[in-house]
């Protein structure tokens, strides 16, 4: 597929920054030993000042950085490819013809995924006092106890300041799912994100009539299309979409114009974008008006160094302190 629909005046740069803490993505472990950075690929119009960013995530990414970048070198852009610049052509675009009035006020979750019960409940304490409105307490098995122990010592007034959300990496057993859901039934557990593996529909749509509490799938959702039938066939009460990953934003906007009460059922998270795909990502949910749940942006707090914005984030994401260069400093190329 030629590139010829995005050579005119525009430029591309990649960037990487270090990551500082571990973080649990799926069955991946990340820290500075096993995955010291995240590579992203930048996409700006000659003479604008938007910016576009998609990172490239081991695992999540449908094309790797290098076979993208051989592609662009050769003119010739794969389906994978094509997708990723159309989504970066789709960010300016969108940002190109953003007003500050489009924007109503979202919310962010803070995660924690620490083992032992005196660091999660430390950890959600100051998730409270940095005004997050809920946090995301990643788990398995081995610690499940570890958990509730937490969840049971917050009690109701604290509880009361965050929506506390669940996610066990698909580590669970659909009636083991019951079986806690039903220990934590008093607290206002705001959802569990893939609780069990998605061998078939019948396993979610078993725990979405059973749970009492709303169930939402992430890992096993690889496309805009798929989380709307994976809704429209309840399996999932709740459906968190990563754009970086499945791009087709088109297809949600137009899902949500024809259908309102979808707002209610969408989480947006984040890829490891850096400050510039938060930004995007920041604006477009809330254009959006996606209210109903915080979302999950706050994965700039794991890395080291970025690129600085010169634009306010929304708290409580703050950009990091180091500063790896300017935009203008990166390596610039025409496509």
């Amino acid at each position: 597929m030629s590139n010829s629909n995005f050579n005119a005046n525009f430029e591309y740069a990649f960037e990487s920054r270090r990551l500082i803490s571990p973080f649990r993505f799926g069955a991946t472990k990340l820290n500075n030993t096993e995955l010291s950075n995240i590579e992203s690929f930048f996409l700006r119009e000659v003479g604008k000042k938007d910016i576009a960013e998609s990172p490239f995530f081991p695992g999540r990414s449908p094309i790797s950085k290098q076979n993208f970048k051989n592609e662009l070198l050769e003119g010739k852009l794969s389906e994978a490819a094509y997708q990723l610049m159309s989504y970066c052509k789709y960010q300016l675009n969108f940002l190109q013809n953003y007003a500050l009035n489009d924007f109503s006020p979202i919310g962010v979750n803070a995660v924690i995924s620490e083992l032992e019960a005196d660091v999660i409940y430390s950890k959600i304490t100051a998730a409270i006092r940095k005004n997050f409105q809920a946090v995301k307490i990643k788990f398995m098995p081995s610690n499940y106890r570890a958990v509730i122990d937490v969840i049971d010592a917050l009690g109701t007034p604290l509880l009361s300041k965050m929506a506390i959300r669940l996610d066990s990496n698909s580590s669970f057993q659909p009636d083991e799912v019951i079986d806690i859901s039903m220990r934590l039934q008093e607290y206002p557990i705001e959802f569990w994100e893939d609780p069990v593996p998605f061998t078939d529909h019948y396993n979610y749509q078993y725990m979405t009539k059973e749970s009492p509490f709303p169930i939402a799938l992430d890992e096993h959702i690889k496309s805009i299309k798929q989380a709307l039938e994976l809704l429209h066939t309840k399996c999932c009460h709740i459906a968190v979409i990563k754009p970086a990953q499945m791009r087709d934003l088109p297809l949600l906007e137009k899902s949500l114009l024809q259908s309102p009460e979808l707002k209610n059922k969408i989480v947006l998270s984040s890829l490891f974008e850096g400050v510039f795909g938060s930004h995007f990502l920041q604006k477009f949910a809330g254009k959006l008006k996606l209210q109903a749940f915080p979302h999950g942006l706050n994965t700039l707090s794991y890395f080291e160094e970025d690129l600085h914005l010169n634009s306010v984030l929304l708290r409580p994401i703050s950009i990091p302190q180091k500063s790896i260069a300017s935009i203008e400093n990166l390596k610039w190329l025409p496509i």
